[in-house]
């Protein structure tokens, strides 16, 4: 039905929002069942709407946020699948979204709550890779941060 809209007014950023959405909840749901390669598809589909929802409005924080967690969701499911460098970077890439968004807004919740879940994960994908040292830092800024929201 989003798809549908979004044929209507291609414009719409608010129908392609509903797309984007479509797309991750599709992913979580191929993911829960274990099936990373298609989780993965529906969230490079996701990200591809982010991203153009993202550079198309700099100023909304919202899309922002949506675009570190698209980067998130697909992150997981190459860590499924075992590519540890490729969902390391795209949880890097998660983080620089969301340290962008805190320079400006230092109280954004939705950020430094998306920002615990990327240094958390990116702590277990060094565990994964024999980085200890690494793993150690990313789950101290993680609590860090999380002590930040208490």
């Amino acid at each position: 039905i989003a798809k549908r809209l979004v044929e209507i007014a291609p414009a719409n950023a608010e129908w392609r929002a509903e797309v984007e959405y479509a797309y991750s909840n599709l992913g979580t749901v191929l993911l829960d069942e274990g099936r990373s390669v298609e989780a993965g598809t529906a969230f490079e589909h996701a990200l591809v709407i982010a991203t153009d929802l993202a550079v198309k409005a700099p100023d909304d924080r919202d899309l922002h946020v949506d675009l570190a967690q698209a980067r998130g969701w697909l992150a997981d499911s190459l860590e499924e699948r075992g590519r540890f460098a490729d969902a390391t970077n795209q949880r890097n890439a998660e983080v620089d979204i969301c340290a962008a968004l805190l320079a400006k807004e230092p109280g954004n919740i939705g950020a430094t709550q998306s920002l615990i879940v990327a240094r958390r994960a990116l702590a277990r994908l060094a565990l994964a890779e024999g980085r200890v040292g690494d793993a150690m830092t990313q789950s101290q800024s993680a609590i860090d941060l999380a002590d930040g929201l208490v």
